[in-house]
């Protein structure tokens, strides 16, 4: 059910995503609901969850503006359902276990997103690590052609999904940084939030090595489809040194499940 708004127009939309993350899930909705903005239109998409997620939102139903759970093809056919459900002039989606970096993060935002030449505002999010030591992933203009943003701090003009279409479902991880580099190849102008947003956990598909793989054939993917002929020499360079370092990585990765491998048989065997 969702309620009437306050009297600001200047409305921000929220959606998160969520599949079997009740204890993400209900990290998400308190950052979201304890944010200081009075006008936040919030939506939760949730992708037939059985592990008690449903209850969580019923439990905070009265805060959130609308929601469904169903059957989903992935990450980008959910995100794309929460916009079909949207209001604001604005979005950013805040998946289950992401929360903002304090409470008054949409007010200090607010401040510089209503004006008329904003289409794209990027801010930092800081990422917790599988070991638990934080980074911090900030956005520039100049490294926009080759590495991925988070969306969790990326504000949206909610037109341009009407305009320019919304996520490709055919991506399983890289269908975000795709929509960008759509947008930023059609000259819509980014501008550059110098604050952090939001903590991502780093939990999800796209940064998980087990998907490493993956990501990088999507990410050739993306170059095929947008080009970095058009960002000159260095963007190129920068391109492929990265790629480079991804493939080193991985196949250290690899070589390391091997070694532990066989490590664990050779210690079965010693046993026995």
């Amino acid at each position: 059910m969702q309620e009437p708004f306050t009297a600001n127009p200047k409305h921000i939309s929220i959606i998160t995503i969520n599949r079997n993350n009740k204890k993400g899930l209900e990290k998400s909705i308190q950052s979201v609901i304890s944010q200081s903005y009075s006008s936040i239109n919030y939506v939760v998409v949730d992708g037939d969850s059985t592990d008690g997620s449903v209850d969580i939102i019923k439990q905070y139903s009265h805060k959130i503006h609308a929601w469904i759970s169903e059957p989903d093809t992935g990450i980008y056919d959910a995100m794309n359902k929460g916009l079909d459900m949207i209001t604001g002039d604005y979005v950013l989606f805040l998946n289950s276990g992401d929360f903002f970096i304090h409470d008054d993060v949409l007010s200090d935002v607010s401040k510089v997103l209503f004006v008329p030449d904003t289409h794209l505002m990027c801010g930092s999010v800081t990422i917790i690590l599988k070991n638990g030591e934080h980074t911090i992933s900030s956005p520039s203009i100049k490294n926009l052609y080759y590495k991925m943003i988070p969306h969790q701090g990326l504000f949206y003009k909610t037109i341009l999904f009407k305009k320019y279409g919304v996520f490709d479902t055919s991506f399983r991880i890289a269908g975000d940084f795709e929509h960008v580099l759509r947008l930023l190849n059609r000259n819509i102008p980014l501008k550059i939030y110098p604050e952090i947003i939001s903590v991502m956990d780093a939990e999800g598909i796209s940064s998980d090595n087990v998907h490493l793989e993956s990501k990088l054939k999507e990410l050739r993917r993306v170059t095929r489809l947008h080009g970095y002929y058009k960002y000159g020499i260095f963007a190129l360079f920068i391109h492929y040194k990265v790629r480079l370092r991804s493939y080193l990585f991985l196949i250290k990765w690899k070589v390391f499940k091997w070694i532990s491998h066989f490590s664990k048989r050779d210690t079965k065997q010693k046993k026995i």
